[in-house]
């Protein structure tokens, strides 16, 4: 089985200090262990915003990488509950424009992240037409996360799915 289609159980919340500043963790659980990692990551400004209690879905590194042009659907549900989450590079074209192709290819969410990188930052949208029609979250973060969330991929190769 191809590396890309390796599936990852991925829980994601935002907790709020003020009501002014809302940050975003990312929690990963190893196969349903009590091992987890959590990490910063910023909501974009479009799209809805993740669900106050989280969201669990398995992570898909999306093929091409960028998510700059249409990307590979992820693989069929096996229930009716089963979400996917894009794991998309951010750099060649607008954030925006990832996460629509996520959207488009059938991932619930997206998370994009920093290339060479550790800054988090929001991702706003320059295409207020395109902006109008995200209807999944997505959120930002630094390379380090990518790189964990990676290695974990690859941990995962070989195991049944």
């Amino acid at each position: 089985m191809n590396l890309q289609l390796q599936l990852l159980h991925f829980v994601l919340a935002t907790a709020f200090y003020d009501t002014a500043l809302a940050e975003t963790f990312g929690y990963v659980a190893y196969n349903d262990s009590s091992k987890c990692v959590a990490y910063k990551a910023l909501p974009a400004c479009f799209g809805p915003q993740l669900p106050a209690e989280g969201l669990t879905g398995y992570l898909v590194r999306v093929i091409p990488p960028n998510a700059c042009h249409t990307i590979e659907n992820p693989p069929a549900p096996r229930t009716a509950s089963e979400t996917y989450i894009a794991l998309i590079q951010g750099y060649d074209c607008s954030y925006v424009k990832k996460v629509l192709h996520a959207q488009q290819a059938g991932y619930q969410t997206a998370v994009v992240y920093n290339v060479d990188s550790e800054q988090v930052i929001t991702m706003t949208a320059d295409d207020k037409e395109i902006h109008q029609l995200i209807k999944i979250p997505s959120l930002f973060t630094g390379q380090s996360v990518s790189l964990h969330l990676q290695r974990t991929l690859q941990c995962e190769k070989g195991r049944p799915t």
